[in-house]
């Protein structure tokens, strides 16, 4: 009674591997808006783009808050973007360049 069950449920179970794998390497997006990111902090997977697009009308920047971030954009206008990949575990703070209030954290795993 119970022999196909292997056919069934595996197909499943590979389909939901594959599905969780995927995921775990997906790329994050922050939004600028209100003079703020959101959100404000992150978490991604090692080897992840994360990517600040601007929103507001106002120019910002992203300034990583070390050296040892190594990332910082150019300005952002409205509507335009900024990526980094993060290939190494840790605690990304950063900072809006323009803005020094507008702070948010990119915690890679």
């Amino acid at each position: 009674m119970f022999k196909n069950l292997g056919s069934i449920f595996l197909p499943a179970l590979m389909m939901t591997l594959s599905a969780t794998s995927t995921q775990a390497h997906a790329d994050g997006s922050v939004s600028i808006s209100r003079f703020a990111f959101s959100p404000a902090v992150i978490e991604v997977p090692a080897g992840s783009r994360v990517t600040w697009t601007n929103q507001d009308k106002a120019s910002h920047s992203i300034v990583g808050d070390t050296d040892s971030a190594g990332f910082s954009s150019d300005v952002l206008k409205q509507g335009d973007h900024f990526s980094h990949t993060f290939s190494v575990a840790g605690t990304y703070k950063y900072r809006c360049g323009f803005h020094k209030y507008m702070t948010g954290t990119v915690v890679v795993k």
